[in-house]
């Protein structure tokens, strides 16, 4: 089947109009046989059947329609949970959540400290943040604990020295704040890329994997993210994780070009190519220039030998090609050991199988959801208590809302919800936005999050109304202050 398609797509290439014809009908012939199987034979057959059937389509899946590697993963996954489903009613371990405790003011006291203090020493031992905390009631936890229902919770959280009762906000909170740290100077997991710090390239808002982090309490955090970032596919709780495509495409195992450090580390990427380049003119002048020894540093800007007594070694006209590729496989596979404890995690949680149907692309937004608000969707799942739709303080609010920066969308959102994202199914059938009306005209807009409730006094003008949400979303976006 394979060698079939494989000509079809080399025909595809090609001037051949018999080629695409056959192409798109074989492609769409897939697509039927796939339904077909699923919808007849799929649910009734022995497991080393099923096995081998998605053994089948997963090797063909780069020929079937996006829609359809979705509802195939989305079919895969359901099947993955009802497993675990039944398995944990059986062992008596369904819906069993932990009451966690978290405490802020300990985390705040940290940051503050850390803020304060010259020498920056984060949270190395995952002690005093929120995600150490979290972390901690969570290290050795199998895997399958982490597979969801929709809309379910992995734990309860009780916010230490504050009032807030968790039906869902306060949880929703504290996967946001984990989320933040873990892109923070807090924490050193994940780092800024290089094309970041050097202000250089493509791609310098998103986080790398820190390749200088491999004791076992670092290794254990990261396979901990891989069992988040299950938690969050399964149960429909985006993570607010804005990460390196490379990352994604190493958890999925695809093939990884040097190319890809183009964005990522821009100086080390061009670097290389003037050597290729100098290297294939034989110009020794060009190579001396750069006064190179047998090291490099990783994307963390920490040194890394090439071979034994790297630094005393120079690179010359003869040892170049050498140096060249040993730079590039260093490069490439600088953060092997943590991304394997990640897939150690994820694996552990979901199949390898069922989760390689999808490209990075689609694997990165089931786990971190949306990364904008559809306003429109927001609006047809909002529910009015005390207004009505066409009452000028609702038309205002939502003028403001459309009208306002993605940045002040999302903060609106956390305000609201205590989420920084909505999952990929956008708000679906699990959530509703409510808007009730408060009779004080003159307070600010206060929320519930735990209902995703906004409490909104009728203001007399569309100002005040900007002026009031403009400053709960700056100023009051914790559980406590609301």
């Amino acid at each position: 089947m394979n060698d079939l398609l494989s000509l079809f797509v080399e025909n595809d290439k090609k001037d051949n109009y018999e080629g695409k014809i056959l192409f798109k009908y074989l492609k769409h012939r897939i697509s039927l046989v796939e339904k077909w199987l699923k919808k007849f034979i799929y649910a009734n057959i022995e497991p080393k059947s099923k096995v081998f059937l998605q053994h089948i389509i997963s090797n063909n899946i780069l020929y079937l329609s996006e829609n359809t590697r979705i509802e195939h993963f989305n079919s895969l996954l359901s099947n993955k949970i009802n497993d675990i489903y039944n398995q944990q009613m059986l062992l008596g371990t369904y819906n069993y959540k932990k009451l966690i405790k978290v405490d802020r003011y300990k985390a705040n006291n940290f940051y503050d400290k850390y803020n304060e203090n010259s020498d920056k020493i984060p949270d190395i031992e995952l002690k005093e943040t929120i995600f150490g905390q979290v972390f901690k009631y969570y290290q050795n936890i199998d895997g399958k604990l982490f597979v969801l229902q929709k809309g379910d919770r992995l734990f309860s959280v009780d916010l230490q020295g504050e009032q807030a009762i968790d039906v869902g906000g306060p949880y929703h909170e504290i996967i946001s704040c984990m989320c933040n740290e873990l892109q923070s100077d807090y924490l050193d997991l994940f780092i800024k890329t290089p094309n970041n710090k050097n202000n250089l390239g493509q791609l310098r808002d998103k986080y790398m994997v820190n390749p200088n982090l491999n004791k076992t309490i670092h290794k254990d955090a990261y396979e901990f993210i891989g069992k988040l970032m299950a938690m969050s596919i399964s149960s429909g709780e985006a993570l607010n994780l804005n990460l390196h495509p490379l990352i994604w495409k190493k958890i999925l195992e695809n093939e990884i070009n040097f190319e890809e450090y183009e964005t990522i580390d821009y100086i080390f990427y061009n670097l290389i190519n003037n050597l290729e380049e100098g290297l294939k003119n034989k110009e020794q002048k060009l190579i001396n220039s750069f006064d190179l020894n047998f090291v490099i540093k990783n994307s963390n800007e920490s040194d890394i030998d090439l071979i034994d007594n790297g630094k005393e070694t120079k690179v010359n006209l003869e040892n170049l090609e050498k140096y060249i590729n040993l730079a590039k496989l260093k490069r490439l596979n600088e953060i092997e050991i943590q991304i394997d404890c990640i897939k150690k995690g994820f694996y552990s949680a979901i199949d390898k199988n069922v989760l390689q149907i999808l490209n990075w692309e689609q694997f990165e937004e089931m786990v971190c959801g949306k990364n904008k608000l559809d306003i429109i969707d927001f609006k047809n799942h909002t529910e009015y208590y005390g207004y009505k739709s066409n009452d000028n303080i609702i038309k205002w609010f939502w003028e403001w809302l459309e009208k306002s920066k993605e940045e002040d969308q999302f903060k609106y959102l956390k305000f609201v919800s205590g989420r920084t994202r909505l999952p990929k199914s956008g708000f679906g059938f699990e959530y509703r936005h409510i808007i009730t009306k408060i009779n004080l005209e003159n307070s600010l807009p206060s929320s519930a999050t735990c209902f995703f409730t906004l409490k909104l006094p009728n203001y007399k003008s569309k100002e005040i109304l900007i002026e009031k949400m403009k400053y709960v979303i700056e100023n009051c976006t914790d559980i406590s202050d609301h």
